[in-house]
């Protein structure tokens, strides 16, 4: 089940074990998978309708009716696809507050020199990644998964664990 931005934004603020931190990496992620595929989906009508109004446009006895139907219709998904990238947008924020919140400042200028990794959702090793995070999350490690970020874009994983303090 997909939780709502407010949920989100609670696990988020909420987080403070690696098994929360997990728990709320793994909500982003579905969220932004969701996104991701919505948005190939309007990519895809986008590119199927701007081929119907070539071939509107390049017949003799064109209805202006029709052109001016199918082109709003383009302009409808158009909207939807602007909408599910805001959405997709404020999950990787959301994933920006997990990393500022776990991380120090200097850490997120390092890991953030490169340019932007783009969808996620079919990426080459995701699975590894996953297998690797949750592994490392029933260690009490947090795995903090870059692509879930807008501020993390060096290597596709952070580690981190705190420290306790050793018996003496």
């Amino acid at each position: 089940m997909v939780d709502s931005t407010l949920d989100l934004v609670m696990r988020v603020r909420t987080a403070s074990t690696p098994d929360a931190y997990w728990a709320a990496e793994l909500s982003l992620l579905e969220k932004l998978e969701i996104a991701e595929t919505l948005i190939h989906k309007r990519g895809k009508q986008k590119r199927q309708i701007r081929e119907a109004i070539k071939q509107i446009a390049g017949s003799p006895n064109r209805p202006q009716t029709h052109l001016q139907r199918v082109q709003a219709v383009l302009a409808s998904i158009s909207e939807s696809e602007a909408a599910l990238r805001q959405k997709r947008n404020v999950s990787l924020y959301l994933g920006d507050a997990l990393a500022f919140k776990l991380l120090p400042d200097h850490f997120i200028r390092v890991l953030g020199r490169n340019d932007p990794p783009g969808f996620g959702k079919n990426k080459a090793g995701r699975e590894q990644e996953m297998l690797i995070a949750k592994r490392m999350t029933q260690e009490g490690k947090v795995a903090l998964l870059h692509d879930l970020t807008h501020s993390l874009r060096v290597a596709d994983m952070t580690l981190y664990t705190t420290r306790k303090a050793q018996p003496s």
